[in-house]
């Protein structure tokens, strides 16, 4: 929906297959990689990094001040000497439960598996029962 109200598609197309395609937004005259694609068949061919080189001109064109690069590292990055900035958010709770909430549910549980979670309190029940008895 972003991308079709405030963005376009840049798609890499041979013989009517397409092989590599990205999904960019803008906010002002920032841009911001939203989404990249290609087919595997093709990867020695950099079909992907060909369609955001593409997509980075068609920002050029537009006047753009920025371009937002996809989340975390990768060595396309480097390969467009991308520079790193490090972003920050700040959520405001209502109450310090809200609070630990927040962080048990976004901080430690996607730390563990499942299964890494189950052993935790197998283990800790364990203890706890030793040190009753």
């Amino acid at each position: 929906m972003l991308v079709k109200r405030f963005g376009f598609l840049t798609t890499i197309e041979v013989n009517g297959e397409v092989l590599a395609g990205m999904a960019t937004y803008y906010i002002e005259n920032r841009f911001f990689a939203h989404l990249i694609s290609n087919n595997p068949d093709y990867d020695k061919y950099n079909v992907a990094h060909t369609c955001m080189y593409l997509t980075i001109q068609k920002c050029i064109e537009l006047k753009g001040k920025e371009f937002h690069m996809l989340w975390g590292t990768g060595f396309y990055k480097g390969r467009f000497l991308a520079v790193a900035n490090q972003l920050h958010s700040t959520t405001i709770m209502r109450s310090s439960v809200a609070k630990y909430i927040y962080v048990f549910k976004y901080d430690i549980l996607p730390r563990y598996r499942y299964t890494t979670l189950k052993r935790n309190i197998k283990r800790y029940l364990k203890n706890l029962l030793l040190k009753v008895s």
